[in-house]
């Protein structure tokens, strides 16, 4: 293994011919890989394990370059940056962020962020953060930074209490945890220590060391690519041992217990701390011994004189204690400075602050590494000047992560980058948030129990006329393609930065490689002409063709869920003019657009605070126990939204479009029927192109229902207006519910090697050629066997039932 302050580790070598050598055989991560991976990271899938080696490598290569300090510089134009504190594993936190401040964008009106260390350990979803956080980086190079923390470290890695290299890795990559580990081991050490905004504030994870006169310049000089050197600092600023000469006469204890007198200028050794004080045993010759107390700077040392061989040791100290400070220490009340009694690090007040921003001309300090129970504290104030040093800690619940009401909340610094030079400032108020941690154990799945997968299997076999494999191929693409709806509109939004709605061949290519199918050798080109309408000159109009796939059970309950999600959108809206003002705050970047990634975070901030409000007032979710938020359902549903909002299928939604499905909904006029209506115009337009509507793995149950549309008799269409009148009534959780089991048992299905008519045969246990409620029932349980959703099963189910046997039958 590798010593603090050396690279000796073959794997922690990224420079060495033996590593090149090897990363070139690994091969290059390219772009439709990143973008799979992304996405699927934000699902909290993993990549496979070559795809996560090559993301860790480029991390590593990228950062290789960089300088201990990063200066951020000030934009031409208004921007955000976003300054997160410690996260520590938690991925409810950082999806928080992401959905209410958008997607990483170096554009006007654009988000930028700044991590600001501590991403694993404790939470156990630290292997999804780190990768989620490193392929932004990688894919947003200029939008996205991120500083060391503590926890950035093997020595803290490895500690039980934190888990990051045993139980998380291992967890997260199988057989593969500990060579991934070793990699990300080695991606740590090359991450800067401090990121300088604008030139005026300085963004640290821990804190300051109590050296005085510490410049940027000499920040920028240390060695920073190794493991934190904490055991050549951890006794109050020094390594056991230091050689140390008494400054005044001091009292001591000889070995026999007599008292000594140790006279000034006698040289003796640092031995160790007493106790969780900053006073240290030192021992002298002759077996003498005294207590003196450190201040933890050579230059602020009363009693004695720190000692050292050449300038070059003591200057590689200093530098050794800067590095940890920045990582490690705290802020204090004025006049409490001095070591930390965390053992490594400094406890540093606002004259150390003060003195620090002078000599580098910054006005103040950003950092993290202490839990703030608001998530946000102002630490040290100036009486001319304002904040000099503030707190941001962006975990919530945290440690245990359990939702508990009392837990810490979290936040997150917003500065606003104006391009006009105006001095930067500190939000007067900072949004806070506690979100519930979903442990792995409680993730919502959706897989086919271990029972459906044999007896599919056996059916497949045991077909009398089996499928051609074009067939089959089809159906199973329609069927994932449906499930990639989000994805692959969010992919072709940042595609078409002219909102034009069209995309190149080779654009529909990349983004079906990265969110359906993510393999180079996969004939997505060839495909194409199968699958959408291609115009003369080669382009696609991607709206029209995702609108193609749509799920027939899913339709209705969105008759019942788009309109509140949309009265949500713009609560309180009475007039145009109120509906204008919504638009405005809605369409963030101001073209006159709302992209997939803008309605995302807008819509789910609004579900989500009307979901707290229910807890609030109810004590649950309605009579729901269990966390209703499935992040792939949430994308579904918004997704719908957006479909439903945009009328013209340009892949947009412009302002006229939003209001008047504003004022609609506050009329509520249905918005899923005018949708209807206007796609199936739509695509009469546009011919059939190959592409065709919902496919037979979108529509369930009789044999031949099972796969086609039900009769549509007058018993039919009685039972619909009670169907409609039970969907008015049902509570939104329930409707919720019954989306998630849903969408989950058809992501399941699609990730099956199997044909409908199989799982029909399956689900019908009797053999009738028909499917009864009892059937209905336990074939969903064995189908999403293993989400959470089913928790809830009694109260959903029934409206799910009645929603598929729509003619009571």
């Amino acid at each position: 293994s590798d010593g603090e302050g050396s690279d000796a580790s073959l794997e922690d070598r990224l420079h060495c011919p033996e590593r090149q050598r090897q990363f070139e055989e690994w091969g290059t991560l390219e772009d439709w890989e990143l973008a799979a991976a992304l996405q699927g990271l934000r699902q909290r899938r993993l990549p496979n394990m070559h795809t996560v080696a090559r993301i860790l490598r480029d991390l590593a290569l990228l950062y290789a370059e960089m300088p201990t300090v990063v200066h951020i510089k000030r934009p031409h134009y208004d921007m955000k940056l976003v300054i997160v504190g410690d996260l520590h594993g938690h991925f409810g936190d950082l999806m928080h962020i992401l959905d209410e401040h958008g997607d990483p964008s170096t554009g006007p009106g654009g988000t930028m962020y700044l991590f600001n260390g501590d991403f694993v350990d404790r939470g156990e979803w630290g292997p999804e953060v780190l990768l989620l956080l490193y392929c932004m980086k990688l894919q947003f190079p200029n939008a996205v930074f991120l500083n060391r923390g503590n926890h950035e470290d093997d020595h803290q890695n490895r500690l039980a209490d934190n888990g990051f290299s045993q139980r998380h890795c291992n967890r997260a990559f199988m057989r593969d945890g500990q060579a991934m580990y070793a990699l990300c081991r080695a991606s740590f050490k090359q991450l800067p220590l401090i990121h300088v905004v604008a030139g005026e504030i300085a963004v640290m994870h821990g804190g300051l060391p109590l050296d005085t006169g510490i410049t940027l310049e000499e920040i920028n000089s240390i060695d920073r690519k190794h493991r934190v050197p904490i055991t050549n600092c951890n006794l109050l600023g020094y390594v056991k041992g230091q050689k140390v000469k008494a400054k005044v006469d001091i009292d001591g204890e000889g070995s026999s217990g007599q008292s000594c007198f140790i006279r000034t200028g006698t040289v003796g050794k640092l031995r160790e701390r007493i106790r969780r004080t900053n006073i240290a045993a030192v021992r002298f010759p002759c077996g003498i011994e005294a207590e003196v107390e450190i201040a933890g700077a050579p230059e602020l040392e009363e009693q004695v004189e720190i000692c050292y061989d050449s300038k070059s040791a003591q200057k590689k100290q200093r530098l050794q204690r800067i590095f940890v400070a920045l990582l490690w220490s705290d802020p204090v009340q004025q006049g409490c400075s001095g070591p930390s009694r965390r053992g490594v690090g400094s406890h540093f007040d606002a004259y150390v602050t003060r003195e620090f921003l002078e000599t580098n001309g910054l006005k103040f300090i950003i950092r993290s590494h202490e839990k703030r129970q608001q998530g946000f504290c102002q630490e040290h104030l100036d009486r001319d000047r304002g904040v000099l040093t503030a707190t941001v800690f962006s975990a919530s619940n945290y440690p245990s992560g359990a939702g508990e009401p009392g837990g810490n909340k979290a936040s997150v610094i917003a500065l606003a980058l104006t391009g006009d030079k105006r001095p930067l400032a500190l939000p007067a108020t900072v949004p806070a948030w506690r979100e519930p941690y979903s442990k792995k154990s409680r993730w919502i799945g959706g897989t086919l129990s271990a029972n459906v997968k044999a007896r599919l299997s056996v059916a497949e076999a045991d077909k009398e006329e089996p499928e051609s494999s074009r067939i089959r191929a089809v159906t199973k693409l329609r069927t994932m393609i449906y499930c990639a709806r989000p994805q692959l509109l969010s992919f072709w939004n940042r595609v078409d930065e002219s909102c034009t709605g069209y995309i190149t061949a080779a654009e529909w290519a990349s983004a079906m490689r990265a969110c359906v199918v993510p393999d180079e050798d996969f004939p997505w080109e060839w495909l194409m002409k199968h699958l959408t309408h291609v115009d003369d000159f080669g382009n696609c109009q991607y709206a029209i063709f995702l609108n193609r796939y749509e799920n027939g059970l899913l339709r209705r309950l969105a008759q019942r869920w788009h309109g509140g999600a949309i009265s949500q959108l713009a609560p309180g809206v009475v007039t145009r003019e109120d509906a204008e003002t919504a638009w405005r705050q809605a369409d963030r970047d101001g073209n006159g657009k709302l992209t997939y990634q803008e309605l995302r975070p807008v819509l789910r901030t609004k579900a989500k605070m009307a979901q707290a409000s229910a807890v609030d007032r109810l004590g649950s979710y309605g009579s729901l126990k269990i966390d209703p938020w499935d992040p792939a359902a949430d994308d579904d549903r918004v997704y719908s939204i957006l479909q439903c909002l945009d009328h013209d299928r340009s892949g947009f939604v412009d302002k006229e479009e939003f209001i008047n499905a504003v004022m609609n909904a506050n009329e509520r006029k249905s918005l899923v029927e005018e949708a209807t209506v206007l796609t199936k115009m739509l695509s009469m337009d546009m011919g059939d192109g190959g592409g065709t509507g919902s496919s037979p793995a979108h529509r369930m149950p009789s044999k031949s229902a099972f796969s086609s549309s039900l009769s549509c008799g007058r018993l039919v269409k009685r039972t619909s207006l009670l169907l409609d009148n039970e969907l008015k009534t049902a509570g939104d959780a329930v409707i919720s519910q019954c989306w998630i089991a849903t969408q989950t048992a058809l992501r399941a299905l699609a990730a099956a090697k199997c044909s409908v008519e199989s799982v029909f045969s399956v689900l019908d246990t009797d053999s009738d050629g028909k499917i009864d409620r009892a059937e209905f029932r336990e074939g969903l349980m064995q189908l999403i066997h293993d989400a959470s959703v089913l928790h809830s099963i009694d109260q959903w189910e029934p409206l799910l039932w009645r929603v598929v046997d729509e003619d009571s039958s």
